[in-house]
């Protein structure tokens, strides 16, 4: 049985805690006790990502976030008309169709490599690549981008799309609940 709802966010600061307890207490109401807890932190991570991002970097007014609750699967979306994602060295979506299939590097350091692939021109999907820590004094460099390895390391997927026609940004990402 799917269960969802809408909710509105002002992309102000200031309003990112009030909604994010609005969005977790919604999805503990309609997901089973034993299976929530297991990803409780996960969605609480993801939603405050979401939010801090529409602020940070969409220059919209508004964002909305519908969460679906569907089986074994939570989906968050969050939707707004701001500035597109852009890529260093291929420039704001959507792109040209030769780099479809294409796997750009988006931020790199000691600890981890995110890449995002090129679905279509208007569509990314990402992934992260970690490695070993071999010293205690090494340095995380937690740059813009490290919030896209929050929503990768406490998702099932995480996919942007581009809408030409509506000249909006969707970011949509799954959690398993096994």
């Amino acid at each position: 049985m799917l269960v969802n709802k809408q909710f509105l966010f002002d992309n102000n600061v200031q309003s990112i805690q009030p909604l994010m307890h609005e969005i977790v207490e919604f999805i503990r109401a309609n997901v089973s006790e034993a299976r929530y807890a297991v990803k409780v932190n996960h969605c609480r991570h993801i939603i405050v990502e979401l939010l801090t991002n529409a602020v940070k970097h969409s220059g919209a007014a508004h964002s909305l976030l519908n969460v679906d609750i569907e089986g074994d699967i939570i989906n968050i979306q969050k939707i707004d008309n701001g500035k597109p994602f852009f890529l260093k060295n291929y420039g704001y979506l959507p792109l040209h169709e030769s780099f479809v299939g294409e796997q750009v590097e988006i931020h790199k350091d000691e600890f981890y490599c995110i890449y995002a692939i090129v679905d279509s021109p208007c569509s990314l999907k990402f992934e992260v690549v970690e490695y070993p820590i071999h010293s205690p004094d090494q340095i995380m460099d937690m740059e813009e981008h490290y919030g896209l390895l929050i929503l990768l390391k406490s998702s099932s997927s995480v996919r942007y799309l581009f809408s030409n026609t509506e000249g909006s940004n969707h970011f949509d990402i799954s959690v398993s609940l096994n």
